[in-house]
């Protein structure tokens, strides 16, 4: 268990209480946290959830059988949201609906057509819900600090990951009967700005991946292209598109433009910063 940076002794007691080994990671950030737990891991998988999120009983039973193929570094499962019909419109993230097109269980290289797509900004799966063999996240680097909850770029550190894994010739697999239970927001304010402020990470991330990754700049504009096209697009006067995850109907547009183009601002902002 990583305690990162926290003012009490509330993590240290839960893991005495449930014999787990306690880790303090000193410096605020939810990748450097992960990176912590890898360092003192001892398994050859390293598995990781939220501190908020509840897994079903077999959640790590399952997620392991998504190793069964050697070729496979990572596997991600599907995160559910508490039921609210009130804010069932805001369910967009593929892997949150027991009635998604991803309800199967699959894997994804980069043999497949799409791939570039699918796992940067379509929505293999997030970090409440993943787990990776040791070794090959060790070659990484561990998470990139940059990015994640706290970070200058606050989020998409794991799809960083498991983009990182496919461009290198290994497969990531989607395990649907790994479930956990993840709240995300209980009213629709909350919901509008955990949307929203994943729509500034995503255009952070894009803006990230073409000047991190020159060899996909082509991929990376054609994926942003393509959802500006489709959030500003019109359908029976509503917009059509998914707009990185993110559907534009429920949010005014100026908003949705503003926060795509502060990608590069967001990217440019963090190489000033200084990391300890």
């Amino acid at each position: 268990m990583v305690d990162n940076a926290s003012d009490g002794d509330q993590t240290r007691n839960v893991a005495l209480k449930y014999n787990t080994r306690y880790v303090v990671e000193g410096v605020v950030g939810l990748s450097r946290a992960r990176n912590q737990g890898l360092a003192h891991s001892r398994g050859e998988i390293v598995a990781y959830i939220d501190d908020d999120a509840v897994p079903e009983p077999d959640w790590l039973s399952c997620l392991l059988e998504g190793f069964s193929a050697p070729e496979v570094m990572a596997v991600t499962g599907r995160v559910f949201l508490p039921v609210n019909a009130n804010l069932a419109k805001y369910r967009m993230h593929p892997f949150t609906s027991p009635e998604a097109p991803t309800a199967e269980s699959s894997t994804l290289d980069s043999r497949m057509p799409g791939w570039f797509d699918r796992v940067n900004f379509r929505g293999l799966g997030i970090g409440a819900n993943m787990a990776f063999r040791r070794a090959a996240l060790e070659k990484l680097g561990g998470f990139d600090v940059r990015l994640g909850r706290s970070a200058p770029l606050k989020g998409c550190e794991e799809t960083y990951a498991f983009f990182s894994l496919i461009s290198r010739g290994y497969q990531v697999a989607y395990a649907c009967r790994a479930v956990v239970h993840h709240p995300w927001g209980a009213t629709e304010t909350e919901m509008w700005a955990r949307r929203m402020a994943d729509l500034y990470a995503a255009a952070a991330y894009a803006a990230f991946l073409f000047f991190e990754e020159p060899d996909y700049r082509g991929a990376t504009l054609d994926c942003v292209a393509r959802r500006v096209r489709r959030n500003f697009g019109r359908v029976n006067g509503k917009g059509n598109g998914d707009g990185m995850m993110m559907r534009n109907d429920l949010f005014p547009r100026r908003r949705v433009l503003l926060a795509m183009a502060s990608g590069p601002f967001l990217y440019l902002r963090s190489l000033f910063t200084q990391f300890p």
